[in-house]
């Protein structure tokens, strides 16, 4: 009988009923009550105000998995806001005008192109089912543009800085380019040097550096990338091109520059002799998108001196708020050790409050005329606001951030070295 059991549940799953799910959330099987909460949690914000008043009234082992329940729908809200649903571009296009068929993107991918100066040309392409940059992509490479960011103005609009926008330029670089979900990676140039020192017995030096740039959807907010780790980089002639350095090495994380893309450098060996090209270069990114954080007020900062607040085993306190000479000085400590850790693989955890992510409130908005300076050391962490006039009236101290894992594997075909 149980072997069944999935097919009288299929009906339930693909038009799901709150009500039959929450009564196989009480299943005696556990394949039952898993996907009854995977179709639960698919149902959304549909369900949740019925979750929460079910979770009133539960008890035992129910009653902890709707509050689980209830807890992933929150997550997946929060993992949206900054890594939306890929939306997959299918479109057919033989001789019809590119800005037409750029119009047509738009409206599928959510992509906020600016096709105003792409010209009258006409274009054939078909893309299928393809994420969102991959379909701009092929299209550009029809049409012979380019949509990569150039400078500081990265997707922003000059006239309104707050909204993004795709332009589009003459001439694709014909980079080789690999993608993933709402993010690409694609090279940008190769580097060799002319000479090569050797030390006696020991290993070749770097001959040259690939730069590999990483751009995202505009709709997505990364906080954190990390250094690119290399599977293999090979030449066209079969040369491992990796395989005397440090193929596995990781650097930590870097902050990405909102609106441009994020470049990345990998370290190569000599091409072997008669080589034209790079054939292959495989690896690995992590990009950390922040799914939460939690914070600590001290109002009244500067008679709030020794106050401390606790958060998840931790202590943190307002060892100093000074305001001389036009500065505001604050120095926060932290210390303790933190209770949990992350419950989810893919999800992670950072530690302790920089000076970096804390926040000051003042009177009339103003948070200093000449920039800050911050500095870390042990437990401590301080903030140097400069110019600052006006009276803090609170300040507010990161404690915890969760972030959301995406693991991106790409490989690059046909890199053209250098002549």
């Amino acid at each position: 009988m149980l072997r069944w059991l999935p097919l009288l549940w299929l009906p339930l799953l693909q038009d799901p009923d709150i009500d039959a799910l929450l009564k196989l959330l009480a299943d005696e099987s556990i394949a039952a009550r898993e996907k009854a909460a995977a179709a639960l949690v698919g149902l959304g914000d549909k369900a949740e105000a019925r979750l929460k008043k079910e979770v009133a009234a539960a008890q035992g082992e129910l009653k902890a998995k709707l509050e689980e329940v209830v807890r992933a729908i929150d997550k997946q809200r929060r993992l949206r806001a900054v890594l939306p649903v890929v939306r997959l571009v299918s479109l057919e296009a033989k001789d019809r005008p590119v800005k037409e068929v750029l119009e047509e993107l738009k409206s599928k991918s959510g992509l906020p192109l600016d096709p105003s100066q792409v010209g009258n040309s006409s274009i054939s392409v078909s893309v299928k089912e393809a994420c969102p940059l991959e379909a701009l992509d092929a299209v550009c490479r029809a049409a012979d543009l380019e949509f990569l960011p150039e400078g500081e103005l990265g997707w922003h609009d000059v006239d309104e800085p707050t909204k993004p926008a795709m332009r589009l330029r003459p001439g694709h670089s014909k980079s080789p380019r690999a993608f993933s979900g709402h993010f690409m990676i694609s090279t940008s140039e190769i580097r060799l040097t002319q000479s090569l020192r050797f030390e006696e017995g020991g290993d070749p030096p770097p001959a040259g550096i690939v730069t590999l740039n990483l751009a995202w959807h505009p709709a997505a907010v990364p906080a954190l990338i990390g250094s690119p780790v290399i599977r293999s980089v090979r030449d066209d002639k079969g040369n491992d091109l990796r395989e005397k350095l440090e193929n596995d090495r990781f650097d930590g994380y870097y902050s990405p520059r909102r609106d441009i893309p994020k470049s990345l450098d990998v370290e190569i060996q000599k091409p072997g002799a008669g080589a034209t090209k790079i054939a292959s270069l495989a690896g690995t990114i992590i990009i950390l998108v922040e799914t939460g954080a939690t914070k600590v007020a001290f109002d009244n900062p500067l008679e709030a001196k020794g106050q401390t607040r606790e958060y998840d085993g931790l202590t943190i306190k307002l060892v100093e708020c000074v305001q001389s000479a036009g500065n505001l000085k604050i120095r926060v400590s932290i210390s303790g050790k933190r209770k949990s850790k992350p419950k989810e693989e893919g999800d992670e955890r950072s530690y302790g409050p920089s000076a970096d992510n804390i926040e000051v409130k003042s009177e009339d908005g103003n948070l200093g005329e000449y920039g800050y300076s911050w500095s870390r050391g042990g437990e401590a962490s301080t903030l140097t606001l400069h110019g600052f006039r006006s009276k803090p009236t609170s300040i507010i101290i990161t404690v915890d951030r969760e972030f959301h894992e995406e693991k991106f594997d790409f490989e690059l075909k046909d890199i053209p070295l250098p002549k």
